[in-house]
């Protein structure tokens, strides 16, 4: 039932909200954008600058298998969906990822 996924998501999103408190979303705000920013500073094939934490890379050809040998998901590939958009991929950085895993994907990108 989409009503019952709807409801689901709402209250997940409640219980984060409520666990990082008013100062724990701001300094998560600030951490998805400062390791973004980084990523996107490190990269010089990205397309779009105003952004919070994901942002659309140009990925040259062969990018995917490149990745998934590494085992990292590079992101999602808009050409599946935007036929003006073939290579863009659009790339997002959450709390998720540390510093040593942006600079592992940096050096894997720099492979291709």
């Amino acid at each position: 039932n989409i009503c019952t996924n709807q409801a689901l998501m709402a209250l997940a999103s409640l219980i984060a909200i409520l666990w990082y408190g008013k100062e724990g979303i701001a300094r998560l705000a600030k951490t998805n954008y400062q390791r973004a920013a980084y990523l996107r500073t490190q990269m010089n094939n990205v397309m779009n600058e105003n952004v919070f934490n994901e942002f659309v890379v140009k990925m040259p050809k062969g990018a995917e298998g490149v990745f998934k040998k590494h085992n990292i998901a590079p992101g999602i590939n808009l050409g599946r969906f935007f036929s003006g958009m073939k290579d863009s991929w659009l790339v997002a950085v959450t709390e998720t990822k540390s510093k040593e895993q942006l600079d592992r994907y940096l050096e894997v990108l720099c492979k291709i």
